[in-house]
């Protein structure tokens, strides 16, 4: 970080100038490396809007990249704080590539910075998206790993609930209601084992869940 020089308001204002396009703008953000860009960025405005989904002809619905989140996931472990503001300004973000990016980044910071990031997790799990169809169930686990063994217990244990414990049908259906899951099969396998030791105490919870969810399935 010494290395690196803090930027003047007006060296990013001449900076966004010049990137106007998609494509200016992703050669700008995936060669940057200077953390330090992050706070002057965001005060200029320059993280305020990730691209939302878009319809396509054919019916489907196209993630727009956006290149910006491709730096701040690189410089979040030397500059978390900073880029942690960034994340819970986009809380009304659609973007799938911003939520794929923000478990990433929460599995690799400080568990006390990852903490803050808990009322954007909250508005994303309410959405009909929740944590985004992009997003690696790893790095969700990863990431409530990391709050769990930082000392982050109450809300490593949210996170933790909310990728394993079933939650009831929304079906009218008797017949119909299934649990609805935020993990499928496979992942609960893979990852369940991973996360049990990080639980510690909430370990036995964490797996009654799970053998609940398969008794659903059945």
């Amino acid at each position: 970080m010494s290395s690196y020089k803090t930027p003047s308001r007006a060296d990013v204002e001449a900076v966004l100038l010049k990137i106007p396009t998609f494509q200016l703008r992703r050669v700008f953000y995936e060669g940057l490396k200077n953390p330090r860009w992050v706070r002057p960025l965001f005060e200029a405005g320059a993280f305020a809007n990730p691209p939302e989904p878009e319809n396509t002809d054919d019916g489907y619905i196209r993630d727009v990249y956006w290149p910006e989140i491709s730096y701040l996931t690189r410089v979040a472990a030397d500059v978390p704080a900073d880029v942690v503001d960034v994340l819970l300004s986009l809380a009304s973000s659609n973007n799938a590539w911003v939520r794929r990016a923000t478990f990433e980044i929460g599995s690799k910071i400080p568990a006390a910075e990852g903490a803050r990031l808990k009322p954007l997790l909250q508005a994303w799990s309410m959405t009909p998206n929740g944590f985004g169809w992009r997003t690696d169930p790893g790095e969700l686990v990863s990431f409530a790993i990391t709050l769990l063994e930082g000392g982050e217990t109450k809300t490593g244990r949210w996170l933790a609930n909310n990728l394993f414990a079933p939650k009831p049908s929304v079906s009218d259906d008797p017949f119909r209601r299934k649990p609805v899951l935020a993990l499928d099969d496979y992942w609960y396998q893979e990852e369940l084992p991973r996360l049990v030791p990080a639980l510690g105490a909430d370990a036995l919870k964490a797996v009654r869940h799970s053998a609940q969810r398969s008794d659903h399935r059945r």
